[in-house]
């Protein structure tokens, strides 16, 4: 778990240390991502196809990294860091005052928990792509990438 303020500290990082504060909070959240890039490099190192377990690979890289290159972009775009709800909006409640990214970001785990549980993780959903008509489509790309046509 990282202590509150632990990633306001990491972020204040500078010079030949910032790497390594870099890893230690990606470390942080390491823990429910090691586990997929571990399903991941087992399926890719399985895979009878070296292009194949390449391909699986380069997907993982690339869901991995293109949400944070979006968010980057448009953060310069938008000037978001600029703008009065990040720096001084808080909410108020009881006693407490949570700044309201925190609110933000606490609606956003717990609506990704509900998910997990009505979807029960992901499995259920394979229920919902054979409902809007991607089923096919799905199979029809994992023959073709895997060559078994």
């Amino acid at each position: 778990m990282v202590l509150p303020g632990a990633a306001a500290r990491l972020s204040t990082v500078r010079g030949r240390y910032a790497a390594y504060a870099t890893g230690l909070a990606y470390g942080f959240a390491g823990f429910c991502t090691g586990p997929i890039l571990g399903g991941v490099l087992t399926l890719a190192a399985s895979a009878t196809i070296p292009l194949a377990g390449a391909a699986l690979l380069a997907t993982y890289a690339l869901g991995m990294t293109a949400p944070a290159f979006a968010l980057a972009i448009a953060w310069d775009r938008f000037r978001i860091g600029e703008r009065g709800l990040l720096r001084r909006s808080e909410i108020r409640i009881g006693t407490r005052a949570l700044p309201a990214t925190r609110l933000i970001a606490s609606i956003l785990f717990i609506a990704m928990g509900v998910s997990f549980v009505v979807f029960q993780g992901s499995s259920a959903l394979s229920g919902l792509y054979q409902a809007i008509g991607l089923g096919d489509l799905t199979q029809r790309l994992e023959e073709t990438l895997l060559g078994s046509r």
